[in-house]
């Protein structure tokens, strides 16, 4: 979206006498969102929702309105500021027909300890119109800055609770959930017995879900049936589309079961005779590696995906690893399979399957050894880098090449100094491509000698989240992430980073170039009566359990430190409402960051969790772009930027000391 500079500029001042265009006097309803889960309950309580004096330190209100024309560009920008603990006034705002509103509310008080303004809440309303009548009532709903909240409505839950599924956001910004594990075939409950089942279509519990942000409520998806594999562990990327509605999604590996409602597995997390903690996989009845296939959704009815089965090429296997790079600006795209375990013999694969441009697939490879459960993160349209897989590799790093045919692997190795664990199902982020920048967090560690064997051993490595930085040719630098106030502790309180496996992370980009952070979030932590680290929550000493832990790690100073969380700033850090693993976290239209699934434990049971969360990205402490003297996180910040504006927090936006933005009058 760009603004016009000459427009914004000349309409601003001139709308004092009016500019040529209707008004229109929304009357706008703030709903600030405080649901929230009861400590070990897995679930979300009552939804509770207020009106702007439920929300505490709220001291000023400021609305900020973007008008666009119908092909979405900016021509208008309003703002207003009022007391934060009353109702809004009817405000008046130039429209002309056909062109529709984005809402930004935001709310600001005071840091106690600091005496510095502070973000409380905020949230936004998109796209709302096109505007026709003079009155027309605009609903935002605002929530903490940094925090979690529960989504609420009585429709915003999975039907199925799940884990290792994967969440896949359409160009419409639904989201589309697929396969995963469940505790049970036929409902939520869960399982004591270590026993775990894949969700299928079996008694109306869907193997498909549909998310929608809008109307913040989920639509099952039933009308796949038997045409389509239940699966979990398996990756999917949307490779590419029919005209403007239809998507291909392919999804590849992972396991299926020819005896759907039957117990398909055995997560095996126990305590091992030395006092090492032990995960390991092991198959039941029907457990096999699952074919690849390819959805097409079409957004006019996404609740009805076709089925096709993909090119023969591509192997059933389990346990690999894929990257995927498309979208406008990147229109090549490619998708690579790398490693991965054939459960039939339970050996494990080195050769990888190149997904090529056109939509036909060849094998490559071999790679330098097989490799099971590597990390694999999309450098460029052309480039990926496989991570971890293995405890004998002559190198934990391997960069592909997909613009050559075969595919070129290419071993790095650590830079001088550097060190990097064995370790398989690390989460990979990628923080930026030129230079090439990827977080490593969770992860298992390899324990030595019984890797590949049925039954493997591994314990949540023991380590702060790891940067990888491209440097010379054939090196990459490893660093730790240092700790802001979060050292790796065991049995630490919610102050000290715990060490887990299957977190769930997400890079929050600024648009202003500076100031991106990786949220890292949940995961199933380190509980090892031999060195009496025990990180599970809720006095729940078991392995299976999960942490509700939130952490961020700041790209500009390369530290971590946990989630600030709820106010005022000195409280105890915020994490997720309900601890979990083997989730996910999807990004939506409007900024904020989708938490779903995973396992949690409820009363000595591992449970699927169905309620969602939110996390809002917008700092409470006001970072300012020292280029551009604009509040990173201000919602139109690119904006600002473009018309060479300022704002403060709390404030008007300022042209040379006037107001830029005044045509959000009192009527």
């Amino acid at each position: 979206m760009r603004a016009s500079a000459l427009l914004l500029g000349f309409c601003a001042p001139a709308l004092l006498a009016g500019c040529p265009a209707k008004n229109i006097g929304p009357n706008v309803r703030v709903v600030v969102s405080g649901a929230a889960a009861s400590p070990g309950s897995g679930v979300c309580s009552t939804a509770l929702e207020g009106d702007l004096s439920s929300l505490s330190n709220n001291n000023v209100l400021r609305l900020t309105f973007r008008v666009k024309d119908s092909s979405g560009n900016t021509i208008k920008l309003c703002d207003y500021v009022g007391k934060g603990n009353v109702a809004v006034p009817q405000l008046t705002i130039p429209y002309q027909a056909g062109q529709t509103i984005d809402l930004f509310t935001e709310a600001f008080g005071t840091d106690p300890a600091s005496q510095n303004i502070i973000r409380v809440a905020s949230g936004s309303a998109l796209d709302q119109g096109p505007l026709t009548s003079t009155s027309m009532p605009l609903e935002t709903r605002i929530q903490a800055a940094e925090a979690f909240r529960c989504v609420a409505g009585a429709k915003a839950k999975l039907a199925h609770g799940r884990a290792f599924h994967t969440a896949t956001v359409l160009p419409n910004g639904q989201i589309l959930f697929v396969g995963g594990l469940t505790t049970s075939a036929t409902d939520n409950s869960g399982t004591r017995d270590d026993s775990y089942f894949i969700a299928s279509n079996n008694n109306n519990l869907p193997t498909i879900e549909l998310y929608d942000p809008l109307t913040r409520s989920v639509i099952p998806v039933t009308d796949v049936g038997a045409a389509m594999n239940p699966r979990a562990f398996h990756h999917a990327a949307i490779i590419g589309m029919e005209g403007t509605t239809k998507v291909s999604i392919l999804l590849v590996g992972g396991i299926t079961t020819s005896a759907p409602g039957a117990k398909v597995m055995g997560l095996q997390q126990n305590i091992g005779a030395a006092g090492t903690f032990r995960f390991g996989i092991t198959a039941a009845s029907g457990f096999k590696e699952a074919p690849a296939e390819i959805l097409t959704v079409d957004l006019s009815d996404p609740a009805k995906p076709a089925v096709m089965r993909a090119p023969a090429m591509l192997p059933a296997t389990s346990f690999h690893s894929t990257a995927f790079e498309g979208g406008a600006e990147l229109p090549m795209g490619g998708i690579a399979v790398a490693g991965g375990e054939t459960l039939g013999s339970l050996g494990m694969m080195s050769n990888f399957v190149d997904m090529t441009r056109n939509g036909t697939s060849s094998v490559s490879g071999p790679l330098d050894v097989a490799r099971l459960g590597p990390g694999m993160v999309a450098i460029d349209a052309n480039h990926a880098l496989v991570i971890g897989g293995d405890n004998d590799m002559p190198s934990p790093f391997l960069q592909l090449d997909l613009s050559t045919t075969p595919i070129t692997v290419g071993v790095l190795k650590p830079a001088a100094g550097g060190m990097f664990p064995p370790m398989v199902f690390p989460t990979v982020t990628r923080i930026s491509s030129n230079p090439e920048v990827v977080l490593v967090s969770g992860g298992l560690a390899v324990v030595p000698t019984v890797m590949g064997k049925a039954g493997s051993a591994f314990q949540p490595a023991g380590t702060l989240p790891m940067l990888l930085t491209g440097g010379t040719a054939g090196t990459l630098s490893v660093a730790t992430a240092s700790a802001n106030n979060a050292p790796l502790k065991c049995g630490g309180d919610k102050m000290h980073y715990r060490a887990t496996a299957f977190d769930a992370a997400t890079l929050i980009v600024n648009n202003l170039g500076n100031g991106d952070r990786v949220l890292i979030t949940g995961g199933t932590p380190r509980n090892d009566a031999g060195s009496n680290c025990q990180d599970c929550e809720n006095s729940d000493n078991v392995n299976s359990c999960a942490t509700s832990q939130a952490v961020v790690y700041d790209v500009d100073n390369k530290s971590i430190a946990p989630n600030p969380g709820s106010l005022p700033m000195t409280a105890t850090p915020e994490p997720l409402q309900i601890a979990r693993y083997g989730h996910t976290i999807s990004p939506l239209p409007d900024g904020t960051f989708l938490v779903s699934g995973g396992f949690t434990r409820v009363a000595g049971a591992t449970v699927g969790v169905t309620d969602f969360e939110i996390y809002n990205p917008a700092r409470q402490s006001v970072k300012i772009d020292s280029a551009t003297g604009i509040d990173v996180d201000d919602p139109v910040a690119g904006d600002l930027k473009t018309n060479g504006w300022t704002r403060a927090p709390a404030a008007l936006a300022q042209n040379g000391g006037k107001p830029a933005m005044t045509c959000a009058l009192l009527q």
